[in-house]
């Protein structure tokens, strides 16, 4: 794996990936700072076992919204006052930090007729259904271009053909095909880099994101945006800014209420526009901690935690970088325990006690949530 492309891992290989990363920071005894990052869903309890484990391991903890901080809290995480909430890093972003996005953009920058409807959509191959809801977003969107003369601008902020999940130029040209008609609608058929999404985006209306970094590009600029939410993080992010009655549940839109409520941000933008700068303002105090905690690391103030022992991490890191100190009698061995193990792990018993493992802890999580409830419920005694 590159240098310069070690921490874009593709979505779909899980939380391990990532926590591995902290564990690799550990075990060179570096500093690890979480910065911004967003939290859940965590769907299997070894997932949350995992993440409340290892993420105790770095050394400071920031969250970009209030959701991840209760995922990590209901997730039994044993310093929850160690988590602080801050946000996404985007926000810090200064306005024309690049420069002019060159042509085919330039075009877009300036055409089209007004308003300019911004379109961030993805495919999603979870619930709901493709054919649930992108017809009712297509149908609402028609109706909003029909009524207003204005322009449908699908943006892709990700554009990986290989991976079906992230091209949302197919998915853009789905919904395009199903509005059709007498209505302008345009497709960018190419990957949109972040200074020219940005761009884009401070050029449209209206944004209606479905893609996460798509709402935080529009409230950076103070534009009108509806929420998507396929994913908790969307409504997490619109709950945090204060906009929670823009967001709707990808299982729930119809096309009626999102027409009437994009109708609505178009004809009075005021109030959303107090918000986002409101929260703008808001996320950029937050997100001066990320700075200064990157400093402290740099110049060595940090304190770092140390939470593997000493001799352990010696012999591990001994064997990373030289491999080749390994006799052929230690290779042997390791690989005889590796077989050894590959064959009791198929075993029915072994299957059968992971079974009981999993279930003792799923009941154990259970119980202390149930506590803590009961707690939290319970008259404080005088």
């Amino acid at each position: 794996m590159e240098p310069e492309t070690f921490v874009e891992a593709p979505a779909w290989v899980g939380p391990m990936y990532y926590l591995s990363l902290i564990g690799l920071a550990k075990l060179w005894e570096r500093p690890c700072i979480l910065t911004g990052v967003g939290i859940g869903p965590l769907r299997t309890e070894i997932g949350r076992a995992y993440v409340r484990e290892v993420l105790a391991w770095a050394d400071v903890i920031t969250v970009r919204d209030t959701g991840s901080r209760d995922v990590l809290q209901s997730a039994g995480f044993p310093e929850p006052e160690r988590v602080v909430v801050t946000a996404d890093p985007v926000f810090r972003l200064p306005f024309g930090h690049g420069e002019a996005p060159a042509s085919p953009f330039e075009a877009l920058m300036s055409s089209g007729s007004r308003p300019r409807i911004g379109v961030a959509v993805r495919n999603w191959p979870g619930y709901p259904p493709a054919d649930q809801w992108l017809p009712e977003l297509a149908q609402a969107l028609r109706q909003v271009a029909r009524q207003t003369g204005g322009t449908v601008l699908f943006l892709p902020l990700q554009a990986y053909p290989i991976h079906p999940p992230t091209d949302d130029v197919a998915a853009a040209r789905t919904v395009a095909s199903i509005i059709e008609g007498s209505v302008d609608v345009r497709v960018v058929e190419e990957y949109l880099s972040p200074r020219q999404a940005d761009a884009l985006v401070g050029t449209c209306d209206i944004v209606i994101a479905m893609r996460l970094h798509a709402a935080i590009l529009a409230l950076r600029h103070g534009i009108p945006c509806i929420g998507l939410a396929y994913d908790p993080k969307v409504r997490y992010l619109m709950t945090d800014a204060g906009l929670d009655e823009f967001c709707f549940d990808l299982a729930s839109v119809r096309r009626d209420t999102l027409e009437q409520a994009i109708l609505e941000l178009l004809s009075r933008p005021e109030g959303f526009r107090h918000r986002a700068e409101a929260y703008r303002q808001t996320a950029l105090d937050r997100t001066a901690l990320h700075l200064e905690t990157v400093r402290k690391a740099l110049q060595g103030t940090l304190p770092v935690r140390s939470p593997l022992p000493s001799p352990w991490t010696q012999w591990v890191r001994r064997r990373l970088t030289h491999p080749a100190s390994l006799s052929a009698q230690e290779l042997d061995r390791l690989q005889e325990e590796l077989r050894r193990w590959t064959l009791i792990s198929q075993t029915r018993g072994f299957r059968l006690l992971s079974a009981y493992w999993r279930t003792v802890d799923r009941l154990r999580h259970t119980g202390r949530r149930i506590a803590n409830y009961l707690r939290r419920s319970s008259p404080t005694a005088t």
